[in-house]
Parts: C-alpha cells; sequence; structure tokens
C-alpha cells in the first residue's frame, strides 16, 4: 500500500470533518466522496441505542485504550455503483493500531482512518481525537444528550432503574469506544444487579429498605454511588430494555470485567458498510 506523505496527513487533520444532516451517527470524509460510521457491536455502549447497528451519534473524542469499528460507504452511491467498497486501515498505527476487525486507540493525540481500494488508492480519510479518560460516570439509560451524572440513587422498594456508566476527557466530553465496565452492589440484600454488570449498562432492583453503594468500575477507576432505597409502592423507571445483557450476574457483590476482545463481530451490517480488515495488531 502507498502511504500517504506524513505532511498531507497532518494538514488533513488541522480540517474539520462534516457531519451527516440526515444520519448524526455518521461523518463525511476529508474528501467528500465516503461516509464514515461508528459500528454498535458490543453490549452496553453508551453511544449506541439497544438493538440499532450504528451509534447514534459519532464520537468527538476516543478513551485511549478503547475499540472502535467503522464502516464506510460512498456518499454518491450512484457515481460508484460497480466499484467495490474500499478497505479500512489505521494511517497513524503509533496511536491507533489495526486490529483487523477493529481499530485500538493507544495513544492520546489526533488520528486518521484512511479508505484503500484493491489497487492502493486512498479514496477517502477521517481523523479524530484519542483522549486521556479524566473522569468515570454513572448517569440515567438510556443516554440522551448529555446528562448529568448522578451524585446518589433514590429508589423505594421494588422499584427497578436502568444505569450506563460513561467516561469524559478534561474537557469534559463524552469519550467513544468499546471499553470494559463492571457493576456490583456491596449489599445485595437492600440492592440487586438484575441484568447488566458486566457491561456499560446494568438494570438493579430495589429489594429492602435500607442504604448501600452501587460500585462502578472501569479498568483501575471505581466510581461508588451512595443508594437509598425506602418502604412504598413499587414501580419501575428506565427503558426496561436498555440493559442490555442478560448476564445472570443477579445480586453479585463481586465484579467481572467485560472482555471487549471476544465481543462477537459478525452482527448484521445494515449499512453494506466496510470496516478495517487489514491484518493483525502491529
Amino acid at each position: 500500500m502507498r502511504t500517504p506523505p506524513l505532511l498531507l496527513i497532518l494538514m488533513l487533520a488541522a480540517c474539520p470533518d462534516t457531519a451527516d444532516d440526515d444520519n448524526p451517527g455518521a461523518k463525511v470524509g476529508e474528501f467528500g466522496v465516503g461516509v464514515f460510521r461508528y459500528r454498535c457491536t458490543a453490549p452496553g455502549d453508551p453511544l449506541c441505542l439497544d438493538g440499532v447497528s450504528t451509534a447514534q451519534d459519532f464520537p468527538e473524542a476516543l478513551a485511549r485504550g478503547s475499540q472502535i469499528d467503522l464502516e464506510f460507504s460512498w456518499q454518491d452511491d450512484e457515481d460508484h455503483r460497480n466499484e467495490p467498497l474500499p478497505e479500512l486501515q489505521s494511517a497513524t498505527s503509533d496511536r491507533l493500531r489495526d486490529d483487523g476487525a477493529r481499530f485500538t486507540a493507544l495513544e492520546p493525540g489526533f488520528v486518521a482512518v484512511i479508505a484503500v481500494t484493491g489497487n492502493s488508492q486512498v479514496v477517502e480519510l477521517v481523523h479524530f481525537e484519542i483522549a486521556e479518560i479524566d473522569e468515570l460516570r454513572a448517569v440515567p439509560s438510556p443516554v440522551t444528550d448529555f446528562p448529568a451524572p448522578l451524585a446518589q440513587l433514590d429508589l423505594v422498594t421494588g422499584e427497578e432503574r436502568a444505569l450506563q456508566g460513561l467516561v469524559v476527557d478534561i474537557h469534559d466530553v463524552q469519550l467513544g469506544g468499546i471499553i470494559p465496565y463492571s457493576w456490583a452492589s456491596e449489599d445485595p440484600t437492600v440492592l440487586e444487579v438484575v441484568s447488566g454488570g458486566s457491561t456499560g449498562r446494568v438494570r438493579v432492583r430495589a429489594v429492602i429498605s435500607g442504604a448501600t453503594n452501587l460500585v462502578l468500575t472501569q479498568g483501575e477507576r471505581t466510581l461508588t454511588l451512595p443508594v437509598l432505597v425506602e418502604p412504598g409502592d413499587a414501580f419501575t423507571t428506565g427503558d426496561p430494555t436498555s440493559d442490555g445483557s442478560s448476564d445472570g450476574s443477579s445480586g453479585s457483590s463481586g465484579s467481572t470485567t467485560a472482555d471487549t476482545g471476544t465481543t462477537d463481530d459478525t452482527d448484521s451490517d445494515t449499512s453494506g458498510g466496510s470496516s478495517g480488515t487489514s491484518g493483525g495488531a502491529l
């Protein structure tokens, strides 16, 4: 493959990408001939609604250590109807590693993904930033806009609540990418983890009145969310299907870390897109 000159990549990295007004989860490439989309391949991804194949929003930045899966389509299918889709590859492998079906964010900074044809021609490019995680948050699920983090969870007995874990950078920007989360109740007799304990999304149930903590873990970061359960009439809030998992981790006080490297990547691709397939880790 003929690698584009580094100067060209740096110049393009200074140019803003264009969002697709008809699809907020898509980003038009620098050359204006193709569209990049963020694929939803792991349960509990805060950028993805339950049951969708592509994200509702293209991330402003990626979390260091996270993984992403992108797909590509032509901007004008009529002009390229007989052309095969190009392959997606990393143009900045020191910061963004090409793992074949996915890309792994290694180091902070700006990175680029290029679309390359079979004859090694670069036909499109998209860039984004990799940022350090500054803060771990728990928010109501499903995520809408940019919700304020929860400081305490107040429930009544029998109530269920759906929550979402996410990370932000030092500028308070929500970071994209697939990263492992785990949830655990310090006292399952008061608060039960119903489902999603090993994903970014969880559903909990208040069992009896009392106080405990819900612990969210991401890598070496831990968030302890105080929980107060009071007697009352049982009711449920939150999307009953938003836990995104049925891992059976009910009432477990131990943490289980999600394995982002073994998620099934054979999800149905409803957009006919192309994801990177350039080989193993560098």
